[in-house]
């Protein structure tokens, strides 16, 4: 993982490819619609989002990368962050827990129009 590399450089002041890092690409800052009023109703409404620029690595990041770019920052990810129940109203106590969707291969054929019959939600998967 590079991400170190870059640690002093701000990106919202990218111009071109030469100020990135070895190993890393360039995304430039931009304003894009998010979300969706046609598909989940968690995703609605669609709204104008704005990123700022970053880096991110040109190669996808390795699990032993990650392992040690968690032990060097303490990073926490969002699987591991138990849910606050403020911030789902009506929501079951002994559902609210923190977890993970981890891809789990079925032993039959399945509809692949139909997800969760390959992810299901892991309690305490990071």
């Amino acid at each position: 993982m590079h991400s170190r590399e870059a640690k002093n450089i701000t990106v919202d002041a990218i111009v071109d490819e030469q100020t990135c890092p070895k190993g890393m690409i360039a995304i430039p800052g931009g304003t894009f619609r998010m979300g969706s009023d046609r598909h989940y109703p968690e995703e609605a409404p669609v709204h104008r989002v704005t990123v700022s620029s970053f880096f991110i690595d040109s190669t996808p990041v390795t699990n032993r990368q990650f392992k040690e770019f968690v032990k060097a920052t303490g990073h926490v990810t969002f699987a591991e962050t138990p849910p606050n129940p403020k911030d789902y109203p009506g929501a079951l106590p002994h559902m609210i827990y923190a977890g993970s969707l981890v891809f789990v291969p079925p032993s039959r054929q399945v509809d692949l129009s139909h997800w969760g019959e390959w992810w299901t939600f892991l309690k305490g998967a990071n």
